[in-house]
């Protein structure tokens, strides 16, 4: 939650020192910051928020998420991610 008028800046980091993903001028009591991350890749994010008298937040804890954009396909290879091997095939029967 945010006091109306705060800017939030969204960073790809853990420690709010990495690059600015998107910046969300006048952000009020609840709000979303959309962002783009590249498919099957994890992202570390972490905020930072300037009111409008200029006090800067401290960086906010760190929030990690994987895009997991692929269809696993039968080929003996993790396609999505998710840590599981050629999940959703039955096993022993060819692909």
């Amino acid at each position: 939650m945010a006091v109306p008028g705060t800017t939030i800046r969204l960073y790809s980091s853990n420690s709010c020192a990495g690059p600015v993903v998107a910046i969300l001028n006048n952000a009020g009591n609840s709000f979303s910051i959309p962002a783009t991350v590249a498919l099957n890749y994890a992202t570390t994010f972490t905020v930072k928020a300037i009111d409008i008298a200029g006090n800067i937040s401290t960086c906010s804890n760190t929030l990690n998420y994987t895009n997991q954009s692929l269809e696993e396909i039968c080929d003996g290879i993790d396609n999505n991610g998710n840590g599981q091997v050629d999940e959703g095939f039955t096993n022993g029967t060819p692909c």
